[in-house]
């Protein structure tokens, strides 16, 4: 099984913390298309 990479462990750890798709996006400069 495949590891999950830096960003996409800091994106499950803001999730985990209540953040909603949209939030995570922001902080992150990403799409929430992305997220």
């Amino acid at each position: 099984m495949q590891m999950l990479t830096l960003r996409e462990r800091e994106i499950l750890r803001q999730i985990a913390a209540g953040l909603s798709n949209k939030e995570v996006a922001q902080r992150l400069g990403l799409s929430a298309h992305t997220v």
